[in-house]
């Protein structure tokens, strides 16, 4: 059992280094794609399930396609996971595809695979009458396509738990050499600080090695 002086009831932030910069970024690579690869398996239980699960698969699956390019969409300044990792070339093809669908028919309605079109009523005489309408033809990913991309997120969150076990190594190792005393003056946690949601604002910009973080509150809670 610990004491409280123990090292084992104690954590750190670990230093800013090249290396801990990589293991958080496959960190975040990692998140990404479990997002995705649990949406689209929520996806597929309402494939078979029905019900209004059933209802939300387009919008899970366009979910599951933001996700997975968060991974490889990263801010100025961050790594994306196709320079962490090699996708492999033969899945290239599909990783392009999901980066499409996602900027193309999911963020930005450009794609052909989402189009309105507008109807006029004729009478009995054949004559246009003032009654319009229009029809939206919408066509999500399709359920082979769903089934490739969950292969995909597979074989790719192998991957990248890897290369974090690697880097995970070559951290511990360099730790080794840490004394004691050094290790004590790094955080326990990151600065924390409050505000308010008039302050919320997703257009902030996260540090590449983030060591702050700002807790937003609603004012009534």
């Amino acid at each position: 059992m610990s004491t409280p002086h123990s090292p084992a009831d104690t954590r750190r932030l670990l230093p800013d280094s090249p290396d801990a910069r990589v293991f958080i970024e496959l960190a975040s690579c990692i998140a990404d794609l479990t997002a995705a690869a649990d949406t689209l398996d929520l996806a597929v239980r309402g494939r078979h399930e029905g019900g209004f699960i059933s209802a939300a698969q387009s919008a899970l699956t366009d979910y599951a396609a933001v996700a997975y390019c968060r991974a490889d969409d990263k801010h100025k300044g961050a790594v994306r996971m196709s320079e962490l990792i090699e996708i492999p070339v033969e899945r290239r093809p599909l990783h392009d595809l999901v980066h499409a669908y996602r900027s193309r028919f999911v963020a930005h309605s450009q794609s052909d695979l989402s189009s309105t079109f507008a109807f006029v009523a004729l009478d009995e005489q054949g004559r246009p009458r003032a009654k319009l309408s229009t029809y939206t033809v919408h066509q999500p990913m399709p359920r082979t396509i769903i089934d490739q991309f969950r292969v995909l997120i597979a074989d790719l969150l192998g991957v990248l738990s890897e290369r974090q076990l690697l880097i995970a190594s070559d951290i511990r190792r360099k730790l080794l050499q840490v004394d004691a005393s050094v290790a004590a003056s790094w955080p326990q946690r990151p600065a924390i600080s409050h505000a308010v949601i008039d302050d919320y604002d997703p257009r902030s910009l996260r540090a590449r090695y983030p060591t702050t973080i700002t807790l937003f509150w609603d004012q009534d809670a």
